[in-house]
């Protein structure tokens, strides 16, 4: 399962897994700002290029994403124990893995 799948699958309504065009290597042709291709929202070009605006699962936002997210959703008591698992405990990867084996069954 890839990123953009965990996402869609955890995502609260109106998130959005924002796409862009690509653009040639030139920054010079680089316009001041893009609009998403799904959500039509406008962000700055910077952000687009660099890849900052979707959740990077790898990382500590990312974790916290999910972590948020997934406690949300109906299944979360029968699976991860809702009362019973402590962040502080929790190995991001494996979270993410384990969420991801879960939601492909």
């Amino acid at each position: 399962m890839t990123g953009e799948e965990l996402f869609e699958k955890l995502k609260r309504d109106g998130e959005c897994w924002h796409e862009f065009l690509p653009y040639s290597n030139n920054p010079i042709e680089y316009p001041n700002s893009e609009k998403c291709l799904k959500c039509g929202k406008e962000f700055s070009t910077v952000l687009t290029v660099f890849g900052k605006l979707n959740p990077d699962f790898s990382t500590p936002d990312g974790f916290f994403w999910l972590w948020a997210r997934a406690q949300e959703k109906d299944w979360w008591g029968k699976e991860f124990g809702r009362d019973t698992i402590s962040v502080d405990f929790i190995n991001p990867t494996r979270f993410t893995e384990a969420l991801k084996r879960y939601l492909d069954e």
